[in-house]
C-alpha cells in the first residue's frame, strides 16, 4: 500500500515528465483511482498539495475526490 508521501512523490514525477495534460490527467487517473475507498489517505495528500498545481492535477483527474475533501474539513 502506498503512502501518502510516496503518491505525492509519484504526483511530482508525472507533473514534471509528462508533455501534455491529456497523459497527465490519464496517469493520475491511474495513481489515484485504487485509492479511492482509501479516504484518509486521500484527504492527506489532498490537504498536503492544497493550492499548488498538485491539487489542481488531482481534482482535474479525479473530480469526484473533491467531495471527500469539502466533507473532511
Amino acid at each position: 500500500m502506498k503512502t501518502d508521501e510516496k503518491i505525492i512523490e509519484d504526483l511530482k514525477i508525472i507533473n514534471d515528465k509528462a508533455k501534455f495534460m491529456g497523459i497527465k490527467i490519464i496517469m493520475v487517473r491511474h495513481l489515484i483511482e485504487p485509492h479511492i475507498n482509501n479516504k484518509k489517505l486521500l484527504y492527506k495528500v489532498l490537504e498536503s498539495t492544497k493550492d499548488t498545481e498538485l491539487h489542481n492535477l488531482i481534482l482535474t483527474a479525479c473530480p469526484k475526490i473533491e467531495e471527500i475533501f469539502k466533507k473532511e474539513t
